[in-house]
């Protein structure tokens, strides 16, 4: 991939992972339509983006500019995202594509395949048909796509690891096409693909910080199952999770759904949790808890349902008559 000296060294605290490299920032930016080099130099430099997309087709019809264009882009130290933008067929992206690896040096490629000049929707049979064969030439694709599921599924089948959305709000018949945001909310979660996490941590490797993040908010928000839970659980029991994982896994867990602050409840003594694997009967945290906090400490104990015929704690405090086990946040703190 064609990565500058500046990207390279200009390190992020939470860098975003794209195709296994890490980059700076999320934002990415176009280079055409600007009107000077120099404005769309200072541009770039304010926006402190990370990645450029380029346009083959635009900057070769340029010639002796074109290259000028190249020396501007190059000495940015960004990372270069050539499309193939103006293409209307398969063949052309695959001809554009090709001639774009040779001339940037980067197997990057944003894959825009055209149905409408007005609109730029993209052709979502002429997209799965290129990004199949390119991915095979190992090309790391990134689709101009819809919201359509069943294409975003395709594409994600053919090896592409990033879905880039057609935004109908930026031409001229904004507002008239439907949004589905149910249908976004699934293509966000559909990029990182529960299987292919399960599937790599099986194989013994090690599970990156944002796949371990994206499973824990799959869980969190109920896009993940149990079967597929209990598929990595097992995974995870036989091929293991270095320190790394382990840490990315407890930092995971402990951010997700909703974080209670305690340090601001203005509590006299420790604030503390009991937790256990459990046991038959689960009878332990109605006793041991009331003589902690009869020690002086504070239990916003956290409980579960039972597995079995006993029932839970949770169960066993639900059946105390006027015993409210589901309060609400602010009456939990107090």
């Amino acid at each position: 991939m064609n990565m500058t000296r500046n990207a390279q060294a200009k390190a992020a605290p939470n860098p975003f992972t794209v195709y296994g490299t890490d980059v700076a920032s999320r934002l990415m930016l176009g280079t055409a339509q600007y009107p000077s080099p120099q404005v769309l130099v200072d541009a770039l430099k304010a926006a402190e983006v990370s990645i450029v997309t380029v346009s083959l087709r635009r900057e070769a019809a340029r010639e002796k500019g074109g290259q000028r264009f190249w020396d501007l882009i190059s000495g940015l130290g960004l990372h270069i995202l050539p499309n193939t933008a103006g293409c209307r067929t398969p063949k052309e992206a695959l001809t554009t594509a090709r001639m774009a690896r040779e001339l940037f040096g980067t197997d990057w490629l944003k894959l825009e395949v055209i149905a409408n000049d007005d609109t730029l929707q993209p052709d979502l049979f002429g997209l799965v048909e290129a990004a199949t064969i390119l991915v095979k030439e190992g090309f790391k694709v990134f689709p101009y796509t819809t919201e359509d599921l069943g294409a975003a599924e395709r594409l994600l089948a053919a090896g592409c690891k990033v879905l880039m959305p057609w935004d109908e709000r930026h031409h001229p018949c904004a507002g008239k096409f439907p949004r589905h945001a149910a249908v976004v909310g699934v293509l966000v979660t559909a990029t990182f693909l529960p299987q292919e996490i399960i599937r790599t941590k099986r194989d013994g490797s090690r599970l990156t910080d944002a796949e371990i993040e994206q499973f824990i908010g799959g869980l969190t928000d109920e896009n993940i199952g149990d079967g597929q839970a209990a598929a990595l659980a097992m995974a995870v029991y036989f091929q293991g999770m270095d320190i790394d994982e382990r840490v990315a896994l407890t930092r995971a867990m402990s951010q997700s759904g909703t974080t209670m602050h305690w340090d601001r409840a203005d509590l006299h003594g420790p604030v503390v949790d009991k937790h256990s694997t459990g046991g038959v009967g689960d009878k332990v945290s109605l006793m041991l808890a009331p003589l902690v906090a009869a020690c002086g400490a504070h239990v916003p104990m956290i409980s579960g349902r039972g597995l079995g015929h006993t029932g839970g704690t949770f169960d066993k405090l639900e059946s105390i008559p006027g015993y409210d086990a589901r309060p609400n946040n602010d009456l939990f703190h107090k």
